[in-house]
């Protein structure tokens, strides 16, 4: 007589899983209800789908947004180089990884970190935050323009930064000479890390 595995010890497993995923998807929704990414740091991406499945590769990811936005930006390209290394497919290290180049003041290679980001997720809202600051730093307005168009595009309707980005638009449009360093790069670290929403 064939012994018939146990159901019961499968189904526990498959419910403890389940909850386990819940728990760590709830962990990035605000108790107070504000927006994550209303603090000084509103560009970092850190939601629940961003975060690495690994989870040395999620504690690195983690570390590195919490170096961010406590402003310490050489350490935060080395943790997200380090997990670009690992997962190069993860829009939200490449979005942070912009960021903490834009805290530095490299604009072209923060540029391409945003690019990276767009391109492996067009939908990735922050990335075209952080490329419209990056590119206008880089005196392309035009460019800022179609970025931050864009971004303003795919922005949920109450994102509250959408806003700043039409105040960024009035003022490109209405002539903004390019100067190298801008009027909106103090809000890049505001607006773009990616943590508990994948806009700014």
């Amino acid at each position: 007589m064939k012994r018939r595995p146990d159901k019961r010890i499968v189904t526990v497993l498959v419910t403890l899983g389940i909850v386990a995923l819940l728990a760590f998807a709830l962990q990035g929704i605000p108790t107070d209800g504000s927006t994550k990414h209303a603090q000084s740091t509103e560009s970092v991406s850190t939601t629940a789908a961003a975060r690495p499945r690994d989870a040395s590769l999620g504690g690195q990811f983690e570390r590195g947004v919490r170096l961010l936005r406590a402003g310490h930006h050489e350490r935060a390209v080395g943790q997200f180089r380090a997990v670009l290394q690992r997962a190069p497919a993860l829009p939200e290290a490449h979005v942070n990884l912009g960021f903490a180049l834009l805290g530095l003041g490299q604009a072209e290679p923060a540029r391409e970190a945003f690019q990276a980001a767009a391109a492996i997720r067009p939908m990735q809202a922050n990335a075209y935050w952080g490329l419209a600051v990056s590119l206008e730093q880089l005196c392309d307005i035009a460019g800022a323009r179609g970025a931050m168009r864009t971004y303003v595009h795919l922005a949920e309707p109450d994102d509250p930064f959408v806003r700043r980005a039409r105040a960024a638009l009035w003022e490109w449009e209405s002539g903004h000479r390019c100067e190298g360093a801008t009027t909106h790069s103090a809000e890049t670290s505001a607006a773009g890390v990616s943590s508990s929403r994948t806009a700014p």
